[in-house]
């Protein structure tokens, strides 16, 4: 009967802790793949070569048997290290395809104190010795003991050819503490290749302890000393070789330090987050990773890394910024309880660290004024820190009412800070919103949208408000520049733009391929723009079918009147036009008022001329053409003439313009001037059938 605890995956093994026959046992099932096994006392190790481990993980257990599960990628396997609590050890049995580790019950070892000799470290076999104060011959423990003498008071020179003399015969007691004690000497000397060179003869011979890993430890601090990369592949290896001793914690530390200051973050966590929890470094090591998330703004893993460290008896000093980190992260999830506990281990020591997390944290937990007060109170401890200058002038824009002056000074004087300026912006921002001033808050957000800002959330969606808004009222003022610049904006700021004012502008304009860019695909407002591009083209039928889902009726009465004209019914189509003259649509009336005068100068029933006050762009333009026509009709072709050439250059009017001003010309008897006319309507436009038509005139 086996009853589950608890399973862990990686890849297509699983390790499940499972009870077997009443005892608490690992299970590694599904081992497909090649693996080592080795044991070291409490501890056992199962290496899976070509494996990796989704995540480092770590499992602490609350059983009586095991302590701890970690696995930990390495190079190309994954190590499984399994520990066993004081009073037992760890056997292994294998079953077809699956491993069984199980705790044994140690038998109780009589407790002995070693004694501490001639070596600082019980690393080598210590020999065995009298001393005889009356023997003067120069046996090797006299050698030894004159060398260890003259190392003992740092005359390293003298002491190196003491320990020479004992290395020549491996036989010797002494040989390895002299090999040793030589190799120290050398590394004191700051002869590093002699060092090195003999500390890697020491692992060449059979070693007691931690010995190997203090070796590999020294020789890997040696080549830091001369900025050798190597120093970070003896490390790795010593992690790799002897995982239990006690240098690898002391490696994996340095390990991730070193990532750590190249910005090799997964490489640092990794490190940081496998050394052992009875380690002194544990508490340290956790802390930085910990830390580490919270640079990437990762807080929920930053937290749970934080959670694991005990911040009883933690060495404070150069940790502040890391329990500053750690109270920070809290309140970013919301933990004020354990913030303000992590705070209180840090709070006497006054850094600009506690200061700053500590104004972050009141202004989280809505405390806008104690969040002035940390933060006043840092600027008097540290007036001349940088840090916390910039931390005033973020708690200034977070909880101050400030002026649009005083926030471009900010602005300014962090416009390089990719935490405060991207804030301060924000901050202007608002302000030119509610100033309706909406470019200005585009150009704005136009400044930060690559940046990783917090506020970039709030920013975009203050920025998508204000293009609408901006792109609105570009198309009730019929401004085509402002017009087109809506759409660009949409474009390089990656905002949606969703504007029926911009879009039934276009359409007036005749840029159905713009208005449809401006616009929700499916809006009714879209479905409008449609039905009037089908009644341009001349697709009548595919206009009428856009018709049922439109419930605007003031569009339905303009749909109507287009496609009345577009049939010849001139009578009905005005009849629609002129309900559109009751609309609330302001660019609609002016359009349908446009429309009628049309017809009514089409069929020379126009009484007067259009009064062009009142319309704008686009449509003053048209007003002008028509005028032009109206006058032309009346013989009045002098007037014609003033009109038809304030729209000769635009391309809408120009051919016809041309004509009817060549007309009015030989009409008034000038034909000189009537030539020049048409010859700039044959150059304009050589296929012109109009032209045609007036030099038969001229003939």
């Amino acid at each position: 009967m086996c009853e589950l605890l608890f399973s862990y995956k990686v890849f297509a093994l699983n390790i499940d802790l499972k009870k077997i026959d009443g005892v608490e046992s690992f299970v590694i099932s599904n081992l497909d793949a090649n693996y080592k096994i080795s044991t070291q006392k409490k501890f056992v190790k199962i290496q899976i070569l070509g494996k990796k481990a989704k995540n480092q993980f770590y499992k602490q257990l609350n059983n009586n048997y095991f302590d701890f599960i970690s696995l930990f990628n390495v190079l190309n396997h994954v190590d499984i290290v399994i520990s066993a609590k004081d009073g037992y050890e760890i056997v292994s049995k294998k079953e077809q395809n699956t491993l069984i580790i199980q705790p044994k019950k140690t038998m109780q070892e009589k407790q002995t104190t070693l004694q501490q000799n001639y070596v600082d470290s019980s690393l080598f076999v210590k020999p065995n010795f009298n001393i005889d104060l009356i023997q003067t011959k120069p046996t090797a423990q006299n050698i030894f003991f004159s060398g260890l003498g003259a190392y003992s008071q740092k005359n390293y020179q003298a002491a190196i050819p003491e320990f020479i003399k004992l290395t020549n015969n491996s036989n010797n007691e002494f040989f390895l503490n002299a090999l040793y004690l030589l190799a120290s000497s050398y590394e004191k000397l700051g002869d590093y290749d002699k060092s090195i060179k003999i500390y890697h003869e020491i692992l060449n011979y059979s070693l007691e302890l931690d010995a190997p890993g203090k070796i590999m430890y020294k020789i890997a601090k040696i080549y830091k000393k001369q900025n050798d990369s190597r120093y970070l592949d003896i490390l790795k290896k010593l992690v790799e070789e002897y995982p239990y001793s006690d240098y690898a914690d002391k490696a994996k530390f340095e390990l991730g330090d070193a990532f750590f200051k190249d910005k090799n973050y997964n490489k640092a966590v990794l490190y940081y987050s496998s050394i052992t929890k009875e380690n002194s470094l544990y508490k340290i090591g956790m802390l930085r990773a910990g830390y580490i998330f919270y640079l990437e703004q990762n807080y929920p893993q930053a937290a749970y890394l934080f959670y694991l460290v005990n911040f009883n008896n933690l060495d404070i000093k150069n940790n502040e910024k890391y329990i500053a980190s750690a109270a920070y992260v809290f309140c970013r999830m919301k933990d004020f309880k354990s913030a303000n506990s992590v705070f209180s281990f840090i709070k006497n020591t006054q850094s600009p660290d506690f200061y700053i997390a500590k104004a972050e944290c009141d202004f989280m937990e809505n405390k806008p004024q104690a969040a002035q007060n940390t933060v006043n109170e840092a600027i008097k401890a540290f007036p001349n820190n940088d840090q916390v200058k910039m931390e005033k002038a973020k708690i200034d824009l977070l909880t101050k009412s400030l002026s649009e002056k005083e926030i471009e000074n900010i602005a300014n004087q962090y416009k390089n800070n990719n935490e405060i300026s991207p804030l301060a912006l924000w901050s202007l921002a608002r302000i030119y919103y509610n100033q309706k001033d909406y470019l200005k808050v585009l150009n704005l957000y136009s400044k930060i949208i690559n940046s990783s800002s917090s506020i970039l959330d709030n920013f975009k969606n203050l920025a998508q408000d204000s293009l609408n808004k901006y792109a609105s009222e570009s198309a009730q003022n019929l401004n085509e520049k402002s017009m087109y610049n809506a759409v660009k904006l949409s474009k390089n700021l990656k905002l949606n733009l969703n504007s029926c004012n911009l879009a039934r502008g276009f359409m007036y304009l005749g840029q159905y391929a713009y208005a449809f860019d401006s616009l929700d695909k499916v809006s009714e407002c879209y479905r409008i723009i449609k039905a009037n591009y089908e009644i341009q083209k001349g697709n009548i039928k595919n206009a009428m079918q856009n018709l049922n889902s439109i419930k605007d009726q003031d569009y339905i009465n303009m749909i109507f009147a287009r496609i009345s004209y577009a049939n010849g019914d001139y009578n009905k189509s005005k009849a629609f036009f002129e309900k559109c003259l009751k609309s609330k649509d302001e660019l609609l009336k002016q359009f349908a008022q446009l429309q009628i005068a049309k017809i009514n100068i089409d069929q020379n029933v126009q009484s007067k001329p259009i009064n062009d006050k009142n319309f704008k762009a686009v449509f003053l333009r048209e007003s002008e053409f028509l005028n032009g026509l109206y006058y032309f009709n009346k013989k009045d072709y002098t007037n014609a003439l003033k009109n038809l050439e304030k729209v000769e250059n635009y391309k809408k009017y120009s051919e016809q313009a041309y004509f009817y001003e060549t007309l009015c010309l030989i009409n008034m008897g000038q034909k000189s001037l009537a030539l020049k006319k048409l010859s700039i309507l044959e150059h304009n436009y050589p296929d012109s059938t109009l032209s045609k038509k007036l030099k038969i005139l001229l003939q």
